[in-house]
């Protein structure tokens, strides 16, 4: 198997992404301790959530930063433990640049900014683990899709 291509890319982060976006939008909700309310709350966390995300993972090389931050650490390539290090940096991207957008959009709508340190903080490693776990549970099914559509 060669480089993926662009397509591949594509469909790899959309996968990700979208149940990331959905994933984030409701633990973020309910770590808050706000009401789940469905519509226009959580759909514009998830759209933004989305939007985000999309964007770190085409700007960002996210398996180079993967692969490096663990090859940093000299663990064995191609290893559970590879994949368990290398997705630490990862989602503490997506934690960092995605929650805090999210965690910033929700609390300027609901009028509270100033809480926006205090409540992102606050929530910090609980978002983290589950970012890691979504990352690292949706990787494999994200690139199995990515193949089937790319008929690699």
């Amino acid at each position: 198997m060669g480089k993926p291509g662009t397509k591949w890319k594509l469909i790899f982060s959309i996968v990700m992404d979208v149940v990331l976006s959905v994933v984030l939008s409701i633990s973020g909700t309910l770590l808050a301790h706000q009401k789940l309310v469905f519509f226009p709350n959580l759909v514009s966390s998830i759209a933004l959530c989305f939007v985000i995300a999309f964007l770190v993972s085409t700007i960002i090389p996210i398996p180079k930063v993967s692969v490096g931050f663990a090859g940093l650490l000299h663990i064995k390539p191609h290893t559970m433990a590879e994949k368990l290090v290398g997705n630490i940096p990862v989602s503490l991207l997506f934690t960092v640049i995605a929650g805090g957008a999210l965690t910033f959009f929700n609390l300027y709508m609901a009028k509270h900014v100033e809480l926006f340190p205090r409540v992102f903080l606050g929530s910090f490693l609980s978002m983290f683990a589950i970012v890691f776990v979504v990352t690292f549970c949706m990787t494999p099914i994200a690139a199995a899709v990515a193949n089937r559509a790319c008929r690699r």
